[in-house]
């Protein structure tokens, strides 16, 4: 978690959490900016990818009872619902689009059938290949798949993942690098882990005089 020394200062004036800033600028390097380009430009012509996008990546397989407790996918649709209430509420009624990452094809369809108020973005043949352990880390396709929704979710307007997932971290540390600051464009549902950033924003002013309610205003900044 440490950064260079001579730009600490520099960080920290900019950004909430300048450790992922600067291992999402190392990955970006490794990765290759025009390669990142060209997944997010093929994405856009595959898909209506575009603002606003929440990213929902939801691990499965062998993570499971292994590495981290399992999570139902009303655990991450509930913060994607008050992501975009809020939004809404500023910008007026929009199409509630999910780029949805999974190694489980069965978490696609089970997404389908119960948000049918969502359109969901996903790649399904990839996640076919993520799901088989045999072919997850075998084959060019299936690793591919992991860049690219690494990728596509760093570009989201929010995410919802879990930290304890390289996944999850690495699309929230490059994140960083697309926004400046992404401290507050993510939510962890295994919230100990790694980045916390439980931090809320109030997106309305309140003011109601009832004994033990909270009021509250906007940020002037």
């Amino acid at each position: 978690m440490e950064i260079p020394n001579h730009l600490a200062n520099k960080l920290i004036s900019f950004n909430n959490q300048p450790s992922a800033w600067w291992i999402g600028v190392m990955a970006e390097y490794m990765l290759g900016n025009d390669n990142l380009s060209r997944i997010v430009q093929d994405a856009m012509r595959t898909m209506p990818f575009s603002s606003p996008v929440v990213g929902v990546h939801v691990r499965r397989t062998d993570k499971i009872g292994r590495e981290a407790k399992f999570h139902a996918l009303e655990e991450y649709m509930n913060h994607v619902a008050g992501w975009y209430s809020a939004y809404e509420a500023v910008n007026g009624r929009v199409e509630r689009k999910v780029y949805l990452a999974s190694d489980s094809v069965k978490v696609l369809h089970e997404a389908e059938q119960k948000y049918p108020e969502y359109a969901f973005l996903f790649n399904e043949t990839i996640t076919k290949y993520s799901t088989n352990e045999k072919t997850r880390t075998s084959t060019k396709m299936a690793l591919d798949g992991i860049v690219r929704d690494t990728v596509l979710l760093s570009r989201c307007d929010y995410l919802v993942c879990t930290m304890s997932s390289n996944v999850c971290r690495l699309a929230y540390e490059l994140m960083h690098v697309h926004h400046g600051d992404a401290f507050n464009r993510v939510v962890s549902v295994d919230v100990d882990w790694f980045y916390s950033s439980i931090i809320y924003t109030a997106m309305l002013p309140h003011i109601y005089p009832v004994q033990r309610e909270i009021s509250f205003k906007l940020d002037s900044k």
